[in-house]
């Protein structure tokens, strides 16, 4: 697993860029305003979320639009306006996600985000958890017995982070 990326958006242009992203061996959670176009997307392991929860965690929120761009050929039948993908940041720090965001103690959990080679403790609402880094991008961890809901963070080199929305334990 590689680093995480947030999408808005997957007609004509969105849902082969994220489809490329994802065979290119990024995580992905993808924002469409039709659910039934991101099934084929959720079969092949892409985290589809309700909202517009679609932020990196690099804190940079990425999406596409339909028009814009230069005029080039896009797709069958001739010229048509490509849109364009954009990126922009708020200002937001980076975070970790959690996959699922609830769970019993003695629960396997996904923790992504990003530079977490080195991380040295994972807690759950300040109680120490068992984990793993598979890659800088990806850690394994245990729900710790006597966990509660609250925030999951990751201690780091680079500093502490954060879980985006409380783990709420079973």
């Amino acid at each position: 697993m590689s680093e995480t990326f947030g999408f808005i958006g997957l007609g004509n242009m969105g849902e082969p860029i994220a489809a490329n992203l994802l065979r290119a061996g990024y995580a992905l959670r993808v924002y469409n305003r039709t659910a039934s176009k991101a099934a084929a997307l959720a079969a092949m392991g892409v985290t589809v979320v309700q909202g517009p929860e679609v932020q990196s965690t690099n804190g940079t929120f990425y999406g596409t639009t339909s028009a814009g761009g230069g005029v080039r050929l896009c797709g069958e039948g001739g010229e048509i306006s490509c849109g364009t993908v954009f990126s922009f940041g708020t200002g937001l720090g980076a975070f970790v996600a959690t996959q699922p965001a609830m769970g019993a103690a003695g629960t396997s959990i996904t923790i992504l985000g990003n530079n977490l080679t080195g991380t040295t403790s994972v807690t759950f609402n300040g109680t120490l958890a068992a984990f793993q880094v598979k890659s800088k991008s990806w850690i394994t961890a245990t729900v710790p017995a006597g966990a509660t809901t609250g925030t999951v963070q990751v201690v780091t080199p680079g500093g502490t982070l954060s879980s985006n929305v409380p783990f709420t334990v079973d």
